[in-house]
């Protein structure tokens, strides 16, 4: 590290002190330098830059703590039903939640009462929770899991039969929720209402917009009109005082002739 001093005399002239050299004693250390994360997951060795892996097994994350050459990890992975379980219960819940909203609105003064978007937006959810997937040989509806539609169009689950079949056939479970099965339909189901510009939603508001802009219009122009009559009047019964008071003037000045 080198700096240059310099200096200012009473006279207001400068001058320089000359360069200045630093240096630094002493070594480098590096403790250990870093390298990429290796492992050997069903004999297919992976290298990472990261610690934590994501893709050596779907579904899990690996943490590794430690990096000891050799060391081998027996590693059990188990279905978590309860979790699964409350999914379920909670893609009910939303449902019969958009169900209720769809009901409220089927009242004479709510605000979207006869609103056929709404209707078909619905419609689109509950197809949605119909869809089957033809390729699963026992669990290829909803109802065979013990997700349920009543005849009043609310959702529910059995959780005893929901268990059942997670224990009896999970890769037919995970098929119907996944791509191709009931929770593919609902995400297109989704975004056909809320996909912003396109959808159901998005249009509908476009349309209040619209309408009320040429409510506004229409406000304004029938506003336009009713000034204009109401200045015509204006000028029409000053025009008709000013006739009156003439004839007054006139009847005045046949009175002083008659006298």
């Amino acid at each position: 590290l080198s700096l240059s001093l310099g200096i200012t005399r009473a006279a207001g002239t400068t001058g320089t002190l000359g360069t200045s050299t630093v240096e630094v004693a002493g070594r480098n250390r590096e403790v250990q330098a870093g390298r990429d994360a290796i492992i050997r997951v069903d004999g297919r060795e992976l290298t990472r830059t990261t610690n934590t892996i994501t893709d050596a097994i779907f579904g899990v994350t690996l943490n590794l703590q430690n990096a000891e050459p050799g060391t081998q990890v027996a590693l059990t992975i188990r279905q978590d039903a309860e979790a699964t379980t409350k999914a379920a219960e909670k893609l009910a819940e939303s449902y019969n939640a958009v169900r209720l909203f769809f009901e409220e609105q089927r009242e004479v003064t709510a605000p979207l009462y006869g609103n056929s978007d709404l209707r078909r937006v619905i419609g689109t959810f509950t197809n949605a929770l119909r869809t089957s997937v033809s390729a699963n040989a026992t669990y290829s509806r909803l109802p065979t899991v013990g997700i349920t539609l009543d005849r009043y169009g609310a959702l529910s689950v059995d959780t005893a039969a929901f268990r059942g079949a997670l224990g009896s056939n999970a890769a037919e479970v995970e098929s119907l929720f996944g791509i191709g099965g009931v929770g593919d339909a609902l995400i297109k189901a989704a975004d056909g209402a809320n996909a912003f510009g396109i959808g159901t939603i998005s249009n509908q508001v476009r349309n209040i917009d619209s309408g009320t802009l040429s409510l506004r219009t229409k406000e304004t122009r029938a506003q336009q009109r009713v000034e204009t009559r109401r200045a015509q009047l204006v000028e029409q019964f000053s025009r008709m005082e000013n006739a009156l008071s003439k004839l007054k003037e006139q009847g005045k000045m046949f009175t002083g002739l008659n006298g």
